[in-house]
């Protein structure tokens, strides 16, 4: 299963929160984990692209279970060892945007920095659609440098190169918080709620739940 969004990611697996906290600031990395951390009552809770484990853990106090998923298995390993103390998570090597669960398998789907990755986000969001049970969560974290002037994206892509080198293949995308919430919608979710967190770099926080009135999503179609 060896893809090149799975490869990029992988090498960096032993060095990427540091690396992260270098690009993004590490105080606004704090900030999400606790504001992950104010969630409640996540129930059963698939994680797709759980990366190094960082957010799993914030997450995991409030979950009766959780199916942490990525691509890499590198990043899985480091994930296995942070949360080696938690028998309530497992971990599985697998591709968000495939038909891996049963329909409405999960409470919650959390899903934090994947869909600046994927140069077609809209199936993932479409699968997570469709595992989640009716009134289950979505979860949708994306870093973006919306409003950020010329001289500060300059400075943050620069931070970027020399952490991670040249972006993934397909690039990275930089929401606003129309366009998230636009996105979003598309795959059949219905209202949804953005938080913007942080100064220079930003996370967009969206949250919404799968309606029992739902449109289908396109891709179904």
């Amino acid at each position: 299963m060896n893809r090149p969004d799975d490869n990029y990611w992988g090498r960096y697996a032993r060095t990427y929160d540091g690396d992260t906290d270098y690009v993004v600031g590490r105080g606004l990395r704090r900030a999400l984990y606790g504001r992950l951390r104010r969630e409640t009552e996540l129930g059963v809770l698939l994680e797709c692209g759980c990366g190094t484990g960082y957010y799993t853990r914030a997450v995991a106090p409030r979950s009766e279970r959780i199916v942490a998923m990525d691509l890499s298995g590198e990043m899985l390993a480091v994930a296995k060892t942070r949360l080696s103390v938690m028998p309530h998570v497992s971990f599985l090597r697998g591709d968000c945007r495939q038909r891996t669960f049963l329909p409405t398998s999960f409470d919650t789907v959390l899903m934090a920095n994947i869909l600046n990755n994927l140069s077609e986000p809209l199936p993932a969001l479409c699968e997570v659609h469709r595992v989640l049970k009716y009134g289950g969560a979505l979860i949708a974290i994306a870093y973006t440098d919306y409003h950020a002037d010329a001289l500060d994206k300059i400075e943050i892509g620069k931070r970027y190169f020399e952490r991670f080198g040249l972006p993934p293949p397909g690039g990275l995308r930089n929401y606003s918080p129309r366009q998230l919430a636009s996105l979003i919608r598309q795959a059949g979710f219905m209202n949804v709620d953005i938080e913007v967190l942080g100064g220079t770099v930003k996370v967009l926080y969206a949250r919404s739940v799968k309606s029992y009135v739902t449109d289908d999503c396109p891709t179904d179609k």
